[in-house]
């Protein structure tokens, strides 16, 4: 499924371009977000696991 579909199936047709840019950027910046706290448990898990071994 395309952003594109999943904005007319909530909106209807009645959306503009400026409202897909709008989304694409609020969506971008939410994977960004979840990609930091997911690389930061891996690092946390990483040092756990040194600190376990030592």
């Amino acid at each position: 499924m395309t952003a594109e579909e999943i904005v007319r199936e909530i909106y209807g047709n009645n959306y503009t371009i400026d409202d897909l840019k709008r989304i694409e950027k609020a969506v971008t910046e939410e994977q960004e977000c979840w990609q930091k706290k997911q690389f930061k448990k891996e690092i946390e898990n990483n040092v756990r696991n040194q600190k376990h071994s030592n």
